[in-house]
């Protein structure tokens, strides 16, 4: 049949314009566009129809229309719309093609005013219909409509009056026989529920290679077996459908010439399994959380006492590792159960678990979870933990500070933010007051230059990140770094971290002065907070001693340790002054004077230039310092002798390798 493609513009506004055609698939293969008021036949079902707009920009005021036929159907049809809310295509699409819709008939798409808008205007109400055949629901000629002869099920003959059925299961005998349809190379069989679930389905056709597989299409019989490990009940009070289809090809599809379908309803007689009346009320953590701490139990909490609950961890899929959890207790009324995996297991965990719990009361009746049948019903939850994914450190790490904005971040491997995940910071009520700015990433290579400065592929070991906006008001916050939030590595060989939290606490700190004054030598200062202990360092140059150390004018060198003086809780601007000496007892010498160096002496003088030394030898090292152990001058002799310039009026230490003296100059 040629259907030439029709497309009717509606009675709507300009602002609004569009038009609607039912998009047909023939039997031919081919695609068919009929506009309203136009006819189409198929052999499978009535198809989506397409509402194509004029331009974008219109609101589409609504998610469902109305779809009715002479016949007395009528549903509401769910649309889609967006593709064209997108951008993408100017098609809303009727979804009837989910529908399933197959009587034959004049069908009427109901569009009520205003369901399109466009700059003020809408449409008005409009009722569209097409007629449509199916070709298999056609009599007359040489066509044969599917007609069962008999129809057994595990040998309970389903065409008697009142059929009823028990189970069906794997090995179960299938049969059944048709009134000969020679193109009829499969049938179908598909056994659905009172709410109209699929509960089994199957393909019938010939498959030499399954011996339990029967079917002769001249004579009209098929026969197989049931297959799959799960018993289906049907139970008593219930009625059941079990539907047969014919199809001249083994692969069902738009184009498949079909026979029927043929329903057979029947009851059940099975009685329903008695779970127990205990109820799983809640389980903690939720389904779907992620666990970032080692102590985390598993806790499910029954609407009654049970009496025993199983649990066995697996990571699913093919090759899963699967743990039984032994370590389970039950409160004093049995209605909370914990399950607890230990901090081993969290530890070394970098995947998503699933439990499954199965529960039981004292009467040996299993409470009812969300997998399995009866007897071996069970309740799953998934939670994941990555606690053995690795850490970055973050600088600054858990601290007090005055102001919270700029991170850093290093690892030898490369390092760097992901993308896949936001680090963000809350306050003490966990709200959150910032973002990390991902804009702001700035990374170095191990000599500490911005690598988008540089040629070729550079290894980031460093980078540098800041948020959004400073945090500067005191309080309590958490740096929160999702897993993912950071990639270690290369591209090829990279690493995530795992969930992380780093506190912190934003403090306006008043400050303190110290001043430090290295007597005769040198003097600086710098600032603490003020209760805090400050610790400063007095480290002496090789073979100089400290001699003094005064705080405020008192003389602490008492409690000096280690070259190492700590202020205690300061809270008040303080003035330490230290004093040096050399740490050998040596002579001391007017104006001239004789030193034993190793094995010989060397005479030490001064003159109008400096001082003086004499019988030196070739790679003697000479040292000048002061008596407070600033050094002024060090050398290497080239020659017998050497001069040193040097301030008059002062005394000094003269070192030749390891023999000293002083001279007063």
């Amino acid at each position: 049949m040629i259907v030439t493609a029709l497309v009717m513009s509606l009675p709507v506004q300009a602002a609004v314009s569009f038009t609607v055609e039912a998009i047909n698939k023939t039997e031919g293969g081919s695609t068919e566009r009929v506009a309203p008021d136009g006819s189409f036949e198929n052999n499978s079902k009535f198809p989506n129809i397409n509402i194509v707009m004029a331009e974008y920009g219109a609101e589409i005021n609504g998610e469902t229309l109305l779809l009715t036929s002479d016949k007395g159907y009528s549903k509401e049809i769910e649309i889609n719309h967006m593709f064209y809310d997108m951008g993408y295509d100017m098609s809303v699409v009727v979804k009837i093609n989910n529908e399933d819709v197959t009587e034959s008939g004049v069908y009427t798409l109901h569009i009520p005013a205003g369901f399109i808008a466009r700059g003020g205007e809408s449409n008005e109400a409009m009722e569209l219909k097409w007629t449509y055949t199916n070709t298999t629901q056609q009599g007359g000629g040489e066509e044969k409509e599917l007609a069962l002869k008999s129809f057994f099920v595990n040998g309970e003959d389903m065409l008697l009056p009142n059929p009823a059925l028990k189970s069906i299961k794997k090995g179960d005998p299938i049969e059944i026989n048709i009134d000969p349809i020679p193109e009829a190379v499969m049938l179908s069989l598909v056994f659905t529920s009172p709410e109209g679930e699929i509960m089994r389905s199957m393909e019938i056709y010939k498959n030499d290679l399954n011996p339990n597989i029967e079917v002769d299409v001249e004579s009209g019989r098929y026969k197989t077996v049931m297959g799959g490990g799960i018993e289906h009940k049907f139970l008593i009070g219930k009625e059941y459908t079990a539907t047969i289809e014919g199809y001249n090809t083994t692969n069902k599809n738009g184009s498949s010439k079909t026979w029927g379908p043929v329903e057979v309803k029947f009851a059940g007689a099975s009685e329903p399994y008695k779970f127990s009346d205990a109820k799983i009320v809640s389980v903690s953590p939720e389904n779907g959380a992620e666990v970032t701490d080692i102590t985390t139990p598993i806790v499910i909490t029954f609407s009654a006492p049970v009496e025993t609950v199983e649990c066995v961890a697996t990571t699913g899929g093919q090759g899963a590792n699967q743990i039984t959890m032994n370590n389970i207790t039950s409160s004093a009324d049995k209605t909370v159960w914990t399950i607890s995996p230990g901090t081993s297991f969290w530890k070394n965990s970098d995947t998503d678990w699933t439990f499954m719990i199965k529960a039981k009361d004292a009467e040996g009746l299993v409470v009812e979870g969300t997998n399995g049948v009866e007897v071996n019903s069970y309740y799953t939850t998934i939670v994941g933990c990555f606690l053995a994914w690795p850490e970055v450190d973050i600088v600054p790490g858990t601290g007090m500070l005055e102001e919270l904005y700029q991170f850093s971040i290093e690892n030898s491997r490369g390092i760097g933010l992901s993308y896949n995940e936001i680090p963000y910071v809350v306050d003490a009520d966990g709200n959150e007051v910032a973002r990390v700015d991902m804009d702001s990433q700035v990374q170095y290579d191990a000599s500490g230059r911005d690598i988008t400065t540089l040629e070729g592929e550079v290894l980031a070991v460093k980078t540098v990140f800041n948020l959004n906006k400073a945090i500067t008001e005191p309080g309590l916050y958490t740096l929160i770094a999702p897993r993912s939030s950071f990639a270690i590595g290369t591209e090829f060989d990279a690493d995530f971290n795992r969930y992380m939290e780093i506190k912190y606490q934003v403090v306006k700190m008043p400050k303190v002065k110290v001043n430090v004054e290295l007597a005769n030598f040198a003097a600086t200062s710098f600032e603490v907070l003020e209760g805090r202990d400050a610790t400063v360092s007095l480290q002496p140059s090789e073979g100089w001693k400290l001699a003094t150390l005064t705080l405020n004018g008192e003389d602490v060198t008492s409690s000096v340790v280690a070259n190492a003086y700590t202020l205690k809780e300061v809270k008040e601007e303080a003035s330490l002054v230290a004093t040096y000496e050399f740490a050998h007892e040596v002579e001391i010498i007017e104006t001239s004077g004789i030193v034993s160096v190793e094995d010989r002496d060397c005479t030490i003088s001064t003159t109008d230039n400096g001082i003086q030394i004499e019988n030196l030898k070739v790679g003697d090292v000479v040292k000048v310092y002061t008596v407070n152990g600033m050094s002024i001058a060090q050398m290497t002799a080239s020659q017998d002798i050497m001069q040193i310039s040097a301030p008059k009026g002062q005394v000094y230490v003269v070192v030749i390798n390891c023999a000293a003296v002083k001279v007063k100059y």
